[in-house]
């Protein structure tokens, strides 16, 4: 009897063990809140490698504070392209206007991107995600360089604190292409310009002095390209001398400004 009744107790055991671990699969962790976006790829592919309509396929996910993708999540999309570039999903297109999308069981939603027939020599094409049509708290971004150039970082900057530098002192400022990446881009093309306060200083870069109409360099195989600012022997009392790099001659998509004032 005694044998009987701890197989009996054995069984009720096992079978409440069995109960539990149904249990506990049945009711697995759920999804918090979304907390952040993530497009795949990021960037869309690499600074000026895709081909002339090109086509990659890009998710975007919903996840919570644990990185979970959270399924039936609401991401408001937009795209803008310089160069006549698309972006769908499915057969929706995709503009400079939030539209709704609704993620699927595995948190995401799916767009195909489509490269410019005629790719520009320079420009991007950038995708974002956000929380709500407006006055978002929650957004990503996605994009595609045709340049490569995402920034051109120069420095110092400002050139020098306001007022510090002396009559016929001379700067070096150092500038560099920068990709969506953050690596540095050799052999990238960069438009100056420079604009001079009245009895301003002056700005030269490998030997060509700058002026108000762009002129066009490209950075060294190190990714970088050196301005020189010169100031006057007689600053004058006030005004601002301005340098600016910009990725085109005209309707540039990428610029950056370093000055110093007076």
């Amino acid at each position: 009897m005694m044998r009987g009744r701890h197989f009996t107790i054995a069984v009720a055991c096992a079978g409440a063990m069995l109960a539990m671990a149904a249990g506990a699969t049945t009711h697995a962790h759920a999804a918090g809140p979304v907390s952040h976006f993530v497009f795949s790829p990021n960037p869309i592919a690499t600074f000026g490698t895709l081909a002339p309509s090109a086509t990659v396929p890009v998710t975007v996910t919903a996840e919570d504070s644990t990185n979970t993708p959270v399924p039936g999540s609401v991401i408001w999309l937009t795209f803008t392209t310089p160069a006549g570039a698309t972006a769908t999903v499915g057969t929706t297109g995709l503009t400079r206007l939030p539209q709704p999308f609704t993620a699927d069981s595995s948190g995401l939603v799916a767009i195909t991107y489509t490269a410019s027939a005629t790719p520009p020599a320079n420009g991007i094409d950038r995708l974002a995600a956000k929380n709500t049509k407006s006055k978002a708290t929650i957004t990503a971004h996605d994009e595609y360089s045709y340049s490569g150039v995402h920034k051109y970082s120069m420095q110092p900057k400002p050139i020098a604190a306001t007022g510090t530098l002396a009559g016929g002192a001379t700067v070096n400022i150092t500038l560099r292409a920068i990709s969506s990446t953050g690596a540095v881009i050799p052999n990238a093309k960069v438009f100056l310009e420079f604009a001079q306060t009245t009895g301003g200083g002056t700005a030269t870069s490998g030997g060509k002095t700058l002026g108000t109409t762009p002129m066009e360099f490209t950075t060294s195989s190190s990714g970088t390209l050196t301005i020189v600012y010169h100031t006057p022997l007689v600053p004058p009392v006030s005004g601002t001398d301005t340098i600016t790099a910009d990725n085109a001659a005209t309707k540039s998509s990428v610029a950056s400004t370093d000055s110093y004032t007076y």
